[in-house]
């Protein structure tokens, strides 16, 4: 799975940035946890986001729970929580904008309110992006 991600280090929140496929792998990922840890392709460091060097996803409580150990970003849920996610990252995939710089969409903690959220009230936000540009292409 060809994957980048961060944390920022103002909100907390887990950036991931993925093509396509990239996230169809996620998807597939979240739907067998089998608490495996998944390396992530090695980002630059940005002045408010620092790298993450791996995702694990593992079984446990019902809501998913992101949260971030180290250069570690855990994912935490109930098999259910996990097929939510998995599904909403599948449609965020199928947008016909994901390759445009900026697409991206959050997946905020519940907050209480009543409706229904993907994550967890005591998750940290998630953040999805389509690919980032290399420093290369962007260069010329």
């Amino acid at each position: 799975m060809v994957m980048l991600g961060w944390v920022d280090t103002e909100t907390g929140a887990v950036i991931l940035s993925a093509d396509r496929d990239g996230l169809r792998e996620f998807a597939s990922l979240l739907r067998e946890p089998r608490g495996q840890t998944v390396s992530l392709k090695e980002a630059e460091e940005w002045p408010m986001a620092r790298p993450l060097d791996s995702l694990r996803v593992e079984l446990a409580g019902d809501a998913v729970v992101v949260k971030v150990d180290g250069d570690v970003a855990r994912f935490a849920g109930s098999a259910a929580g996990f097929e939510r996610l998995a599904l909403e990252l599948e449609l965020f995939a199928e947008d016909d904008e994901l390759d445009e710089p900026g697409s991206h969409a959050h997946f905020d903690p519940d907050d209480g309110s009543g409706v229904r959220y993907v994550l967890a009230a005591d998750s940290c936000p998630l953040i999805v992006a389509g690919p980032v540009p290399d420093q290369a292409e962007t260069d010329r």
